[in-house]
């Protein structure tokens, strides 16, 4: 399942924060919650260009604890998305939306 396209996704909860959110969940209850990753890389001393980005469920609550794992689990069943491929809020903080 793909994130949605030019539809806001509220932030739930979010960690990791550098220039935005590199460890967040993301949804509501009309298209699901979608985990978004971009972990530092120690190697490049950066975060990546990148999201890794993984559907997980419908239900906040389960989607929740996902996210408390602190790890997007199998990285073969997430997409890649660009960080610029990704808008967010004013505020970087609230919501966030894929442009394309």
């Amino acid at each position: 399942m793909k994130m949605p396209v030019t539809t806001w996704l509220s932030i739930v909860v979010y960690a990791d924060f550098c220039d935005v959110p590199r460890w967040a969940l993301a949804g509501n209850n009309d298209d699901g919650f979608w985990l978004l990753d971009s972990q530092f890389d120690d190697d490049a001393d950066e975060y990546p260009p990148f999201f890794r980005v993984k559907f997980v469920g419908n239900e906040l609550e389960a989607a929740r604890a996902v996210f408390d794992t602190g790890t997007i689990g199998d990285v073969a069943a997430a997409d890649v998305i660009a960080v610029d491929e990704l808008r967010f809020d004013p505020t970087v903080r609230a919501s966030v939306m894929r442009r394309v």
